[in-house]
C-alpha cells in the first residue's frame, strides 16, 4: 500500500553509511516509523527534509505487518528556521516532539493532534516573546485530545466551585485527573499544590483559541513555576508513563 501523507518528524536515528530511520507522527495514520534509503547523502533529493521538528510531506511504502516502513519521497512543507536557531524555542519544539513520541501508539491516527503540533511550531517561528506559554498549551490541551482532559474548573472530589470553596487564601491540590478545592484538597496528600492564580492560567491555556493566543496571557516567574511543575506532573502520569523528558534535562544543563 502506498500512503501520501503529510508529517511531522520526530526524531532521526543514523541507520548506515547512508541512510536513516525516521519517526514521523502522519496526520492522516498517526506514527509511523520508516527506513529512508540514501538519505544521509546530500544528492538525495529528501535528504534535507527528514530533519526532526520539520513539516513533511511523505509518500510511505506501507505493509501493515512490517515494523519499519519505506519512506520513497519526502518533501519540505514548512521549516521553522527561528525554532532550530534560538535555543529557548528549540527547547520548546524539542520537548513538543519527545511528547508526542512518547504518548502515541504506531498507526493510531490523530488528525486533531497534528493540527495542535503544527500550530505549535509555526507560532514559535513567530512568536517574539513567552515561548514556554506555547508549550503550557500544546500540553494541556494534548492532554484533552488523548483523553486526560483534566478539570479546572470545578473540584474533581466536590464538584464545587474553585473560587468559592473554603478561605481565599487556602491553596488548591492539583491530582492526575484535575484540582481538588481548598477544602478537599486540605485532607489529601496527593498531588501537587497549586496557587488559585495558576489554576486560572492553565484553565485559560486549556480554552486558549489557539496556540498563538496563549502567547498573550502574562505570567509571574512564580506562576510560570508552578505551571511548569503541574504540566510536567500531569505528562508524566499520563503521557510518558512517568518517564522524565530527555530534551528538558538535556536544555537544562545547557541554560544553567
Amino acid at each position: 500500500m502506498i500512503l501520501t501523507t503529510e508529517a511531522l518528524v520526530l526524531r532521526t536515528l543514523k541507520y548506515s553509511e547512508s541512510s536513516l530511520i525516521a519517526t514521523l507522527f502522519t496526520r492522516d495514520h498517526g506514527k509511523i516509523s520508516v527506513l529512508a534509503k540514501g538519505a544521509r547523502r546530500k544528492s538525495r533529493p529528501f535528504s534535507a527534509a527528514i530533519e526532526a521538528m520539520n513539516h513533511v510531506r511523505a509518500v510511505i511504502y506501507h505493509k501493515p505487518q512490517r515494523e519499519l516502513q519505506l519512506l520513497t519521497q519526502c518533501d519540505l512543507v514548512g521549516r521553522y528556521p527561528a525554532v532550530a536557531e534560538d535555543l529557548t524555542r528549540m527547547a520548546v519544539g524539542m520537548a513538543a516532539v519527545e511528547i508526542l513520541h512518547l504518548a502515541t501508539e504506531h498507526d493510531e491516527p490523530h488528525p486533531e493532534v497534528f493540527d495542535l503540533a503544527i500550530d505549535l511550531f509555526k507560532t514559535l517561528q513567530n512568536a517574539t516573546q513567552r515561548y514556554p506559554n506555547a508549550l503550557y498549551a500544546y500540553e494541556v490541551r494534548l492532554l484533552g485530545l488523548l483523553g486526560f482532559k483534566p478539570s479546572l474548573q470545578q473540584c474533581v472530589s466536590c464538584h464545587g466551585g474553585l473560587d468559592t470553596s473554603g478561605p481565599a487564601g487556602r491553596t488548591l491540590r492539583l491530582t492526575a485527573n484535575g484540582v481538588l478545592c481548598g477544602n478537599c484538597g486540605e485532607s489529601s496528600e496527593t498531588g501537587l499544590l497549586l496557587s488559585r492564580a495558576s489554576c486560572a492560567a492553565l484553565a485559560s491555556f486549556q480554552n486558549v483559541g489557539g496556540i498563538a493566543s496563549a502567547l498573550r496571557i502574562v505570567l509571574s516567574p512564580e506562576m510560570s513555576r508552578e505551571l511548569h511543575n503541574a504540566l510536567q506532573h500531569l505528562v508524566q502520569v499520563h503521557l510518558t508513563g512517568m518517564r522524565q523528558l530527555k530534551s528538558e534535562q538535556i536544555f537544562s544543563r545547557i541554560q544553567s
